[in-house]
């Protein structure tokens, strides 16, 4: 099964950012990150992730310096 992290997620000033991180192993998930400078919500998706079996995932959203950014929703999609 291949899985994707998807986000629907805007800048208000800037970029915004959004990964999904490995809070089991506190360590992002490598290939996740999806980036915006979109001032109106899009939605983006990652490349194929490989995701470990017993581990918990969440969604850290973010951007740097004084740009900054806001998100309606997250999710991992497996197919």
């Amino acid at each position: 099964m291949v899985a994707y992290f998807e986000v629907y997620l805007r800048a208000t000033t800037g970029t915004a950012r959004a990964r999904l991180h490995n809070d089991t192993d506190d360590v992002s998930v490598a290939g996740s990150e999806v980036v915006t400078t979109s001032p109106t919500y899009v939605r983006l998706r990652s490349g194929a992730l490989t995701l470990l079996d017993g581990r918990v995932y969440s969604a850290q959203l973010g951007a740097e310096g004084s740009d900054t950014g806001a998100f309606k929703a997250a999710k991992l999609v497996m197919v």
